[in-house]
């Protein structure tokens, strides 16, 4: 007889994690020598079919593509889904509207050119103060500069040349004041002039010392007689702007801003084929984790909190005393005025003490949705001096904990796999009888049953191999739930000449079971992630002998 190359076993085990369908596959393409020619002929051959060792990081390894997995120092096993649901940047949310300040010289009242010789200079001041626009009900007492533009248009009705000098006696870089020299052409008319070098400067709105918002400038006129007529309602008008301004820092009080944000999820992957079954998780967590670099009191609330699950449960709401609701909200920590730039972190904890996330859990949620709400300085001025620079930020995220400490049940998917019989052997009349043999040395707290059916290209039964068997047996447990010893379980199953000739038609191999953990799941187990399987796969062939035959 010529070898034959068989995939004679697709074994898939396949183990539940409480809620979590874990599965892999022992696909061993096994070669088997059969009967060849250069071999010794032996009526009764001991085939070993398939053997394969599982760990249980092994199992979770397609759960595990965004390390889901996570473990502590002992190797016990937490599932871990986290998502930001918030972060909002202080550039994004607070901003500087684009300011502008007019004043007027008239001949009039001002200056008149013609009181002097031609040639000669008039020259008149003028010093403003002026209140800053706010977007909100900021009250600022400084603002560094990440860059602005400042535009001045100027309108002569003079027909004298003169200039114009602005200066911002607040606006320093260092100690030198910005100050701009506008010409004035001896023509009158418009002059526009736009300038983009505030890179860098600081902005000082204190006014007095004790005021807010407060910006001075001082303007100062000067024209020279060319000689022309002033009339008295010859006037020089202008407005400068400060525009597009962007901060690198700013101080004071910023304002009393909220903020709502659409609903978001965060997906919990393990439920995604969740069919039927119980799950039970005995310290499920959920964390808000918060992080500000704003220098001012967060306030924030969940809204909308809910689940939705595969299962048909109906959405349940998360509450709980530290829930942070419209009527319990939650105020991040915010770094102090020595830490500017730094990020101060808080932490959120809901469990079974405080809140009710194992009812959430227990209906095996494939999504929590949610949505949040904030609000910056709540209590209103007066009560926290504040800062944020460009990039300070607020971060809020939402974490799940699934401690893999309980129990579980399922029914778990049915598969198929190929197994043409007809060519195990050329002629199975020579089988006598095959011994399968199925040993399962199992170090997990799970117990499964087999169904195992052989069917034809049709898919219609033609025999079973086992029949909702247990092959794999609990390992032993101590009192804390924890495996300390494998258990090795043996299951035998025998096929005689007669059944065997029925496998002539079958084409595939259908195989479906429950996994529980431990004792049909009635034990809190937990998980570790040094457990393992080892299972192996044989059989015991007899061959009929016809001593007619020429064996050589």
């Amino acid at each position: 007889m010529k070898k034959t190359k068989v995939n004679l076993l697709k074994a898939k085990i396949l183990l539940v994690f409480f809620s979590l369908i874990l599965s892999s596959c022992i696909k061993d393409e096994l070669e088997m020598n059969k009967f060849s020619e250069d071999m010794d002929w032996n009526p009764n051959m001991a085939l070993p079919l398939a053997k394969g060792s599982l760990s249980v990081r092994d199992l979770v390894m397609d759960y595990d593509n965004e390390e889901l997995i996570e473990e502590d120092e002992t190797g016990f096993l937490y599932l871990i889904y986290n998502k930001r649901i918030l972060s909002y940047r202080a550039d994004s949310m607070i901003k500087i509207p684009n300011q502008s300040f007019s004043d007027v010289f008239t001949a009039a009242a001002d200056l008149n050119p013609s009181t002097v010789p031609v040639g000669s200079t008039v020259s008149e001041s003028h010093s403003l103060v002026f209140d800053i626009a706010v977007n909100s009900t900021e009250a600022l007492d400084s603002i560094r500069l990440k860059s602005a533009e400042l535009n001045v248009q100027l309108n002569s009705d003079f027909e004298h040349p003169g200039t114009l000098v602005i200066q911002f006696p607040t606006i320093k870089k260092g100690s030198v004041v910005y100050t701009k020299t506008i010409n004035i052409p001896a023509a009158g008319g418009t002059v526009t002039n736009n300038y983009t070098d505030m890179e860098g400067y600081s902005i000082d709105l204190t006014g007095t010392g004790a005021e807010t918002n407060k910006l001075p400038i001082n303007y100062t006129l000067t024209l020279t007689n060319s000689g022309n007529p002033v009339a008295g309602s010859d006037q020089i008008s202008l407005t400068v702007g400060i525009v597009n301004i962007k901060y690198s820092s700013m101080f004071g009080y910023l304002g009393n801003y909220s903020q709502d944000f659409s609903m978001d999820s965060i997906h919990l992957e393990i439920f995604n084929q969740v069919l039927d079954g119980e799950a039970y998780f005995d310290d499920p967590r959920m964390y808000v984790r918060m992080n500000n670099s704003y220098g001012l009191p967060v306030q924030f609330y969940l809204t909308s909190l809910g689940t939705y699950s595969t299962t048909g449960a109906p959405s349940t709401p998360l509450f709980g005393t530290d829930v942070p609701t419209i009527v319990n909200p939650r105020t991040m920590m915010y770094p102090t005025l020595s830490q500017i730039g730094q990020f101060a972190s808080d932490m959120l904890s809901l469990n079974k003490t405080n809140s009710n996330i194992m009812d959430v859990v227990e209906t095996q949620p494939k999504y929590i949705f949610f949505s949040v709400e904030s609000e910056t300085n709540p209590l209103g001025p007066g009560f926290d001096y504040n800062f944020v620079t460009d990039s300070s930020r607020f971060d809020l995220e939402l974490e799940v904990e699934l401690p893999l400490y309980g129990n579980a049940k399922y029914w778990l998917l049915q598969d198929t796999a190929d197994l043409d019989f007809s060519a195990l052997y050329e002629d199975l009349d020579i089988i006598d009888w095959i011994n399968f043999r199925l040993v399962a040395e199992n170090g997990m707290p799970t117990e499964a049953r087999l169904q195992v059916y052989f069917v034809d290209s049709n898919y219609v039964m033609v025999d079973s191999l086992i029949s909702n068997e247990l092959i794999i047996q609990s390992g032993g447990l101590d009192a804390a739930g924890k495996v300390v010893s494998p258990t090795t379980l043996v299951t035998n199953m025998r096929y005689e000449h007669d059944r065997i000739q029925n496998l002539k038609d079958v084409k595939y191999i259908l195989y479906s079971g429950t996994v529980n953990t431990t004792n049909a799941a009635t034990e809190l187990v937990r998980f570790y992630s040094h457990y393992n399987i080892d299972i192996g796969l044989g059989a015991q062939v007899q061959v009929k002998i016809d001593d007619s035959s020429d064996l050589e």
